[in-house]
């Protein structure tokens, strides 16, 4: 007659079955500054290359996940503030202020 092993705790259990049940890896975007990998942090999107390139807003407007996505593989995006359409390019514009370089979108005013 079979006997049964010993009683297994849910915590082991699961422990066992993590390292087969795991989730990919979000789709990563590569920095258009230094090509390091952009992840998303407590405070919005960063480079972990540490080159300074985050993005949090633009021009004081906080764009959602899949916009932010779009502009880092290469698409425009938009918005509309104060009833006016702005039109976020994917191309990086340096901008010199108090000694210091910043790096933002290129912006155009639509219709």
């Amino acid at each position: 007659m079979a006997v049964p092993k010993g009683k297994v705790s849910k915590a082991r259990r699961d422990k066992r079955r993590s390292s087969h049940w795991k989730l990919a890896a979000p789709g990563l975007v590569k920095c258009p500054k230094c090509g390091a990998d952009v992840v998303k942090g407590k405070f919005g999107w960063y480079c972990k290359g540490k080159c300074g390139m985050n993005i949090a807003k633009v021009y004081g407007i906080s764009l959602s996940d899949a916009q932010i996505k779009g502009l880092l593989d290469g698409k425009s995006t938009s918005y509309t503030s104060k009833g006016k359409k702005t039109i976020v390019c994917p191309e990086i514009v340096e901008n010199p202020y108090n000694g210091k370089m910043y790096y933002q979108w290129k912006t155009e005013r639509g219709k």
